[in-house]
């Protein structure tokens, strides 16, 4: 019994209850009396979207937003009106709430597979995921067309698009639509996972911690090792219409070796970033770092060189998700096998030296696709000051620019100065946006207005803020 307890509270300090997420499109929050509630796109031009969750809308309620019609205050869900949320999170462009009683709920673009349902319909309110029923879930974590779930019992249960190794399944096993692509000469190399399933490699291995990065997959055992998987999608939403993603998928979760010396209590994954968090509050990246995601003193300016097996160097950019896992130092395509190497990515976890000084207790890797890729990241010192640092064109890092020249990628954490002076709890890095809790239940926003519906703080003719903006009549569970 003392035993069971011991380890019952080891598991529940990795086990954060998010009560703020953020995707490409829309913002998620739990209330105060653990409604779930959301803000953001509701229809791109006049073809509504299922990703907010609700079956009605107030035309009072949505604004027009660079021709889309955008919730500019965030509403309670009203299919989850009788269920008390205990955590959150946000795919690309669909979301998971986890219950107190352990259920899990879906609702989003249903492509892939990634809302758990057994097909790929869209789901515009939530659902129950009915193959999890009986399995007690205390967190979960979304990707571009993945999903990942938790159990109590340490279990990670994947589903959604599998062909780049990311729900860590034998591609054999997995399901291959029949598509009419008209690309009868191309190899279609999609396979997906249309229910949750346990990754059987893990058996004996108990998770603490799931993170879903755009294409690959973190995860933590109680035993503090990092594993990772997937990184072959990185071409996933063209490969899905014909074309062969020129990266070698990690079709199973294997130790990140760099990382097994250091005590991990926390792993993020960003489009093709990712951070890992120590237990004596040292932030760790790896993977893209093109947009000074990293925090490294580098980003795109950095030159890249690559070279083919036989020495000769080529001109090509890295794409996000060969960096990804750090697993490797080479992807292969067919005969070719391309080594690369470049001043702004990692291969290796590498630690963010200019946040010495500072201890981190929260990290959170964002990155869109909308914007035709790109990523940030923001981390959470022990004193409730905010880190930014990465892609800033759309005032996602939350800094205010003279003029929009200036407004390059950031490659070293700095704090965001609008929220100095608040005591923040929790950080969530979106597509293009990014979300704060403060310890008294307030929750703030900056970043593209499509995602956070601050459109009126905002302004007439603005779609984005650098300044980060409280939203009006939200209370938050306090921290």
């Amino acid at each position: 019994m003392v035993q069971a307890l011991c380890r019952g509270e080891r598991r529940d300090r990795f086990q954060r209850q998010n009560k703020i997420a953020a995707g490409d499109y829309h913002s998620v929050f739990v209330s105060e009396e653990g409604r779930l509630m959301t803000c953001g796109t509701h229809s791109f031009r006049d073809n509504p979207q299922p990703i907010l969750g609700h079956s009605e809308l107030d035309d009072e309620d949505l604004q027009v937003i660079g021709g889309d019609s955008v919730l500019v205050v965030p509403r309670p869900v009203a299919g989850l009106a009788d269920v008390r949320v205990r955590t959150v999170a946000t795919g690309y462009a669909h979301t998971l709430a986890v219950s107190e009683a352990g259920a899990v709920y879906s609702f989003g673009l249903g492509e892939s597979g990634g809302l758990g349902h057994g097909n790929e319909a869209d789901q515009h309110t939530p659902r129950v995921i009915e193959s999890l029923r009986g399995v007690r879930a205390v967190a979960a974590s979304g990707g571009v067309n993945h999903s990942l779930v938790l159990s109590a019992a340490g279990e990670v249960y994947s589903f959604g698009a599998g062909d780049g190794g990311q729900i860590g399944h034998d591609p054999d096993s997995l399901f291959v639509p029949s598509r009419d692509w008209h690309q009868p000469q191309q190899e279609v190399t999609e396979r997906l996972q249309l229910t949750p399933r346990v990754i059987d490699s893990l058996q004996g291995v108990r998770v603490v911690a799931v993170a879903a990065g755009a294409y690959h997959s973190l995860l933590l055992s109680e035993a503090q090792h990092v594993y990772s998987l997937g990184g072959g999608g990185a071409t996933r939403r063209s490969s899905s219409r014909g074309r062969t993603s020129r990266f070698t998928p990690q079709w199973t979760p294997q130790i990140n070796e760099a990382l097994r010396r250091v005590n991990v209590v926390a792993v993020s994954g960003g489009l093709g970033h990712s951070l890992v968090l120590s237990e004596q509050g040292h932030v760790y990246a790896f993977g893209n770092g093109s947009d000074g995601e990293l925090g490294n003193g580098r980003d795109h300016h950095s030159t890249l060189y690559e070279f083919t097996s036989d020495g000769m160097q080529i001109n090509a950019r890295i794409r996000a998700q060969q960096r990804a896992l750090a697993t490797t130092d080479a992807y292969g395509h067919r005969d070719l096998m391309v080594h690369s190497m470049t001043l702004a990515d990692e291969a290796v976890p590498r630690l963010i030296e200019s946040l010495g000084g500072v201890r981190v207790v929260g990290i959170s890797a964002g990155g869109s696709l909308q914007t035709g890729g790109s990523g940030h990241s923001l981390v959470l010192s022990e004193e409730g000051g905010v880190y930014s640092f990465g892609h800033s064109a759309y005032g996602e890092l939350g800094r205010n620019f003279e003029n929009e020249s200036e407004a390059l990628p950031t490659s070293v954490p700095d704090v965001v100065e609008t929220l100095r002076g608040t005591r923040v709890v929790e950080i969530a890095a979106g597509g293009a946006s990014s979300l704060a809790a403060t310890a008294t239940g307030a929750a703030y926003g900056w970043g593209r207005s499509e995602c956070t519906g601050l459109r009126e703080q905002v302004g007439a003719g603005e779609r984005q803020s650098a300044t980060p903006l409280r939203f009006a009549d939200l209370e938050l569970a306090h921290g």
